[in-house]
């Protein structure tokens, strides 16, 4: 009886240590995949700035800095290691970053703010819904929206701020616009 007890305890002991073992292999991984997720963050999060470069450049009627920003951005997402996106966020990624990286291509490739802005209007639809899909940017940002751009039709973009500065209209109606939807900065 009591060399079963012994054996017993051996084999707790035992099992122990090897569930040990194995939480702390576990949490390895996981933090070795959190990791590579907040290297994922932190490079979508440099497109998002990029972009509110593009959009500032083109506030201020600036097509060269809205230019350089846009090279930012296709840099950025060529760049974008997406080993550690589960399927969802991978399909997302698949779905908007070519459109993305193109029409960044056309604001970097044309000096004229007022073509510019006609590719910002696809720019900021795509990386909205990616935005909206990903939920990894670090800082609230406010969707907004400005009636009279496009023909009257109407356009979005993304900003930093709550307080609207159009990027469609520039100093001519700066103000222009109102707040559409806010996307807040998931909680940590």
């Amino acid at each position: 009886m009591k060399l079963q007890n012994i054996i017993l305890l051996a084999l707790l002991f035992i099992y122990s240590i090897c569930s040990a073992q194995h939480k702390n292999e576990d949490t390895l991984v996981s933090q070795q995949s959190n990791g590579k997720q907040s290297d994922f963050n932190t490079q979508f999060n440099e497109i998002l700035s990029a972009y509110i470069q593009v959009k500032n450049a083109l506030v201020n009627n600036d097509a060269n800095a809205a230019s350089s920003a846009a090279m930012l951005i296709t840099k950025t997402v060529d760049a974008v290691n997406t080993k550690s996106l589960n399927n969802k966020q991978l399909l997302n990624w698949t779905l908007y970053a070519e459109k993305i990286s193109l029409d960044a291509d056309h604001i970097k490739g044309t000096p004229e703010v007022v073509h510019q802005r006609e590719h910002f209007m696809s720019l900021s639809k795509n990386l909205y819904e990616l935005a909206k899909a990903l939920n990894v940017n670090n800082d609230e940002l406010y969707y907004q929206f400005c009636p009279m751009a496009n023909d009257g039709k109407g356009a979005y973009w993304l900003s930093e701020q709550l307080k609207i500065r159009n990027p469609y209209y520039g100093k001519k109606m700066l103000s222009c616009g109102l707040n559409k939807v806010t996307l807040p900065a998931p909680k940590q």
